[in-house]
């Protein structure tokens, strides 16, 4: 008769390590086409930004009510954004900027930003983070070198634990194999 509960809480304890919020994933790159980056994380503003995967190259992008295509091509990279310090910060995805192997930086696209239904920003708490995925259209023949990762732009707050703003304007992050990724819609 012991034997049904003693069995019932060793479930119980193993149900609750699978799901216990201490416990830590790898990030995975937003599709399997997607192509690492291996770059190391920037400081910019509070925050410590990260390219990890993305792909050029893609001719659509979907999303639960819509399917939109480029006028050129969609690239996207996903960011990780962490909090440098104790206080909260924004993280502006508008603000992230694609460098062309002409030298041209641009802006993410609103369009496949809305159809993948991404946020303006998210406001990081103490020692947060979050991946993003943030969507650009680029002219067909371009080919995407680099990425200015853009911190948050609020002034320094007062106390010993927080960490002073640095490049405000971003730091420019090599991108390797953005289109070297089967194509995929």
């Amino acid at each position: 008769m012991l034997r049904l509960p003693v069995t019932a809480v060793a479930a119980l304890a193993l149900l609750a390590a699978c799901s216990s919020p201490g416990v830590r994933k790898t990030s995975t790159p937003a599709v399997a086409t997607d192509v690492p980056q291996h770059a190391a994380a920037v400081r910019s503003g509070h925050l410590r930004l990260t390219a990890l995967s993305g792909r050029c190259g893609i001719h659509a992008a979907s999303g639960t009510h819509a399917l939109l295509e480029p006028t050129g091509q969609f690239c996207r990279l996903r960011i990780r954004a962490a909090s440098a310090d104790s206080s909260a910060h924004t993280f502006a995805l508008y603000d992230q900027r694609l460098r062309l192997a002409d030298g041209t930086d641009v802006a993410p696209a609103s369009g496949p930003m809305d159809v993948k239904r991404q946020p303006d920003g998210v406001t990081l708490g103490a020692e947060d983070l979050v991946e993003v995925v943030v969507w650009w259209d680029i002219p067909a023949s371009a080919t995407a070198t680099g990425v200015t990762l853009v911190g948050d732009h609020d002034a320094d707050a007062d106390g010993g634990f927080v960490v002073p703003a640095v490049n405000p304007e971003g730091v420019l992050v090599p991108l390797h194999g953005m289109a070297d990724a089967a194509p995929r819609s």
